[in-house]
């Protein structure tokens, strides 16, 4: 959990804050509903291939992780919960260990992956 006035200050005169301002989703779903949901998905489905089915909650870090063609680095990174966007796209955007933003994937409902550097270039 970040405050958005520090995260404001620090990236508001990159030249893509927009873009990476858009990745931020602030909801007020309770760890209960996060269950219930994780719940509801079945345990195939999440750990099926990424390249099959729907994108989902579930299968997002999958397909990233074939996209880069390895695990994600957490030992040098914090990973955000992915939120789902209205065009039915996934974001998630990950920091380093001092908290600073690090880069951020979009994972495209068809399951093209698109990532971005700090900056919100990309890559």
């Amino acid at each position: 959990v970040y405050n958005l006035k520090d995260l404001y200050k620090q990236y508001k005169d990159e030249p893509n804050f927009k873009q990476v301002a858009n990745l931020i989703r602030i909801t007020n779903q309770d760890a209960q509903s996060a269950a219930q949901e994780s719940n509801s998905n079945s345990s195939s489905e999440s750990h099926s291939s990424s390249s099959e089915g729907k994108v989902t909650r579930a299968n997002v870090i999958d397909k990233v992780e074939e996209y880069e063609g390895h695990k994600l680095d957490t030992s040098t990174y914090t990973y955000k919960e992915p939120e789902q966007k209205s065009d039915g796209s996934w974001g998630f955007s990950f920091v380093d260990k001092s908290g600073d933003l690090a880069g951020s994937y979009i994972v495209n409902a068809d399951g093209s992956v698109e990532k971005f550097d700090s900056k919100g270039q990309p890559e």
